[in-house]
């Protein structure tokens, strides 16, 4: 049985008539589990008695503890094994029905007893990346049903910088936890006032395929960012340029600013390379495609798998795009508004030279970006994936991130307080090295409150009520034992 909205129903062996309950289990799949008949005596699997052939069994089997019953049962045996020998084909096989040749009777969502030929598919197991874009859509449509708008690509005061400012993806993680810790939206998202609200792990803004969970700037990461449109200054274009996307530095788009339509443009794509603070807004949260290839390519985009990547639209619906895909193709999904087909063969490609095939009035056109400051995006290496022999910050410098307020009040094993400041750092904690004897330590429980202190006296405190300290060696930080 493959079809999973049959598990916990009852159904009828189409060979016996005797009930069946039908179960999951983690290594076989669904299983069915012959029901005892005093149990099932106490349910109602149908209404007539012809419908229950298991009652039948038992009136009949009543007789058969008499030595005329077993009489009986002998010789019925016998002849059904000569009836057996004589129907038996030349080939061996027997006349009877395969088991892909029977319809089997159930109860379900086919009816009230519909039929099935054929067993259906077992519904596909989504890939991490697309099941993490379908949450994202959960909350882009609760977002949308109260504002009639998608979240401003930089949220917070705007007379700070735009890298001070926080991010959409802030908007929303404040939005799913209105009770939680509260970012002060008029301080810079880095703000040692803000430390409490940025350096929470945000799980659904994070892709399971990618390993490295923290940015270079030493902030818990994002590996998902709102596609800002075509060209290095796709963010800063104006609402129903051609070439703008979904997201922006000082726009906020509407239904009626997409007009290619929302399942051909795209609101969200992966990103695995160049990862920074999910609170961040500017390229963390947000980026444009600007140069060729587009898939697991300079711009940083994708989602861990070689061929190509996963990407949410602005209708909801997400989308594998192959590596194959023609960028083309690629530069009009990432636009909300170019008026151009998705077909590659029709001419007006948007370029990654500022050019639109749209006439746009002087007034509408932005400046020109300068050259020297593409030459020097553009240069940028791509980043490769965090391993753990990679020392993507300055240890010193990051032990000394001041934080305003740590507290643990329920006592934790140490080893979730050290995951935790390992993600923290950006740098790997190890403990390999230590004996068996002392590593039992690390499920210790520890319970600490610090206040005006920085991440490196959190890991030391940590450590000090477990008996542990460290060295750095090698870019990560090798727990000891002092007593040795």
């Amino acid at each position: 049985m493959k079809d999973r909205t049959l598990v916990g129903k009852t159904i009828v062996c189409p060979d016996c008539g005797a009930p069946i309950q039908l179960r999951m289990e983690a290594q076989s799949g669904i299983v069915g589990e012959a029901i005892p008949v005093p149990a099932v005596m106490q349910q109602s699997i149908s209404s007539s008695s012809e419908e229950r052939p298991w009652k039948q069994l038992i009136a009949w089997s009543s007789g058969l503890t008499t030595p005329v019953g077993v009489a009986w049962v002998v010789a019925a045996c016998l002849t059904i094994g000569v009836v057996a020998m004589i129907t038996r084909s030349p080939s061996g096989s027997t006349s009877s029905p395969t088991v892909s040749d029977r319809t089997i009777a159930v109860q379900g969502p086919f009816g009230e007893k519909g039929s099935i030929d054929s067993e259906p598919p077992l519904e596909p197991v989504k890939p991490d990346a697309e099941r993490q874009l379908n949450g994202i859509h959960e909350q882009f449509r609760s977002f949308h049903e109260v504002t009639g708008e998608w979240p401003a690509g930089t949220v917070g005061d705007a007379s700070l910088p735009e890298d001070g400012r926080f991010s959409w993806l802030a908007q929303l993680a404040n939005r799913q936890n209105p009770n939680g810790i509260q970012p002060r939206w008029n301080h810079r998202w880095n703000d040692s006032e803000n430390d409490r609200f940025v350096r929470q792990r945000q799980d659904s803004f994070l892709n399971p395929a990618i390993p490295q969970k923290v940015g270079k700037d030493g902030y818990p990461a994002s590996h998902f960012a709102g596609v800002t449109g075509v060209g290095p200054d796709a963010a800063s274009l104006p609402t129903g340029h051609p070439r703008a996307g979904m997201f922006g530095t000082n726009r906020v788009t509407t239904l009626d600013n997409v007009s290619d339509g929302l399942g051909n443009t795209m609101l969200v794509a992966g990103v695995e390379g160049d990862l920074g603070s999910w609170a961040a807004a500017g390229r963390s949260t947000m980026r444009g495609f600007t140069e060729e290839p587009f898939v697991r390519g300079p711009d940083g985009f994708g989602t861990g798998q070689a061929d190509g990547m996963f990407v949410l639209m602005a209708d909801g619906s997400t989308r594998f795009l192959s590596a194959k895909t023609d960028p083309t193709v690629l530069r009009r999904l990432a636009s909300a508004a170019d008026g151009l087909p998705l077909d590659a063969a029709v001419a007006g490609d948007l370029g990654v030279n500022n050019e639109a095939p749209l006439e746009m009035s002087d007034a509408a056109e932005p400046a020109p970006a300068r050259i020297e400051d593409i030459v020097a995006e553009l240069a940028e290496p791509l980043d490769e994936p965090f391993t753990e022999n990679d020392q993507l910050v300055d240890i010193e410098a990051t032990m000394a991130q001041s934080i305003t307020e740590f507290e643990q009040k329920n006592p934790v094993a140490a080893r979730q307080l050290l995951l935790i400041l390992e993600e923290m750092l950006g740098v790997k904690i190890d403990g390999s090295d230590l004996p068996e004897d002392v590593k039992v330590r690390l499920d210790q429980t520890v319970s600490l409150h610090l206040r005006d202190t920085t991440a490196g006296d959190i890991l030391v405190e940590v450590l000090k009520q477990i008996r542990l300290s460290y060295v750095v060696q090698n870019g990560r930080l090798e727990l000891s034992d002092p007593g040795e």
